[in-house]
Parts: C-alpha cells; structure tokens; sequence
C-alpha cells in the first residue's frame, strides 16, 4: 500500500504551522490525516490522498456525525472509489488527480529509454539550449513563478508565508529550472 505524503505527520505539522487544525482518526483499516477548517457556518474536514475504501468513508462518516460541528467531509482518496458513499457526489480534486511515480534506482540509461520519444526528445534539445536545473531552497524565484501563473491561469495562490514554511518543512524539495540566469520553472 502506497502512503501520500499528504497523510504523514509531517504533513500534518506543516498544516498545523499555516494555522490548519489536524487530527489523525483511527479507524479499523489505519489512521487518516483530517485537516479540519473553518467556516463562517461550521467545520469541514479535509481528507487528502488517503487509501480509502467505501467501508472507511462511511467509519469516517459516523465520526463527523458524532462531532456535530462538522458541516461536510471533502475525501480525495488515493484511488479512485468503486462507489461513493450515500449523500456524497464528486467535485474538482483540489489536489493532483494523478501523479507518477519514477524508480530513481535504475540506471540513467534505463529511465532515459523507457521515456516517450518526444520527451527525451526535449530533455536533448534544453541540454543543447544549457538549461541549468538547481536543487535549492528558494522561496522568492518559487513565489514570483507562481504569482506569473496564478495570474495567468485566474487562480489565487497561497500567501508568501505559506510557501517559506513549506520550504523549511523537513519532506520538501526545490527543483528549479534555469535558462542562463532566469529561472523558467520551480516546483
């Protein structure tokens, strides 16, 4: 069974260090990482890439019950449910639908041939270009990428506070690219 990182404990006390209230449920299956916000109405709890199965939606269903002071339940399971709990419906993930996973392990080689041809394709064509991938923590070049796509593509971003913190967060890296000495992109 694949664990998210967005159900770790350190997950959880990042999220508690940006203001998010967190508790772990323990339920017949393992335990579920809830972020717990806050509403003008109520609380709502916030289950992301957990490895849910119908029988663990309706524990955690039973759960928010007995809380009474939880309006709904968000889940964004880790794999996609056969069928939805009674009373729930599906809404836009907030986070990514999917994700892959690359085993570093191998040889250089071996990642290089198992790629689509017009990815290696690209990767030859920044290496001719000499784009420059750094692996340091930097919040500003990250915080000015994403303000340039935040209004591009109509969304808000965290605040600037939220990503020094993500930064310093133990399970974080940095990745970015540069072209000469403009960064292109950070993640």
């Amino acid at each position: 069974m694949m664990i998210s990182f967005l159900q770790s404990e350190e997950w959880g006390h990042f999220q508690e260090q940006t203001g998010v209230k967190t508790r772990f449920l323990a339920l017949s299956q393992g335990k579920v990482l809830v972020l717990v916000h806050q509403t003008p109405l109520g609380g709502f709890w916030y289950i992301p890439h957990a490895d849910l199965s119908l029988e663990t939606c309706m524990e955690i269903k039973a759960l928010a019950k007995a809380d009474k002071k939880v309006l709904f339940i968000r889940f964004e399971s880790y794999a996609p449910l056969p069928q939805l709990p009674v009373g729930a419906y599906k809404v836009k993930n907030r986070q990514p639908a999917e994700t892959v996973l690359l085993d570093l392990g191998k040889p250089v080689a071996d990642i290089f041939a198992s790629m689509h041809q017009k990815t290696r394709y690209s990767i030859r064509q920044a290496e001719t270009k000499n784009f420059r991938v750094s692996w340091e923590k930097n919040t500003e070049v990250f915080h000015e990428l994403m303000k340039e796509t935040a209004a591009r593509d109509n969304f808000a971003p965290h605040p600037r506070e939220y990503y020094d913190k993500m930064v310093n967060c133990p399970l974080v890296e940095q990745v970015t690219v540069y072209l000469e000495n403009k960064a292109l992109a950070s993640a």
